[in-house]
């Protein structure tokens, strides 16, 4: 077998500082939303997707929100599976990406 040198060129290197405001930013809302887990929270992300629903688990860097089947954005592409027929569950567990997040709101009801 032949070794190929292979060649790199960097097309974009995130700053230092942009770095580690993102990921002061990732643990603060990481530790928010600890602390809603199993809560009705409403979250509405940086391009202006909102879900309502309960804080189920966080791991790595997403957040994992469980919503009712009839949420409007349970059948948005974004989040569409097609393993699964429309109603075929009550509820679905959608990922949001931590740093994606703007607004946590805690509902009561």
């Amino acid at each position: 077998m032949e070794n190929k040198q292979v060649q790199q060129q960097v097309v974009h290197q995130a700053d230092s500082n942009m770095i580690n405001n993102l990921m002061q930013m990732r643990e603060k809302i990481k530790e928010v939303c600890s602390k809603c887990v199993n809560q009705r929270v409403r979250i509405q992300t940086f391009d202006g997707f909102i879900c309502e629903g309960y804080i189920v688990d966080i791991k790595g860097g997403c957040v994992y929100v469980m919503v009712s089947a009839s949420h409007p954005h349970v059948h948005d592409q974004r989040f569409f599976s097609p393993f699964f027929p429309s109603g075929y569950y009550d509820n679905v567990i959608l990922p949001l990406v931590l740093y994606e997040l703007l607004v946590i709101t805690l509902l009561y009801t």
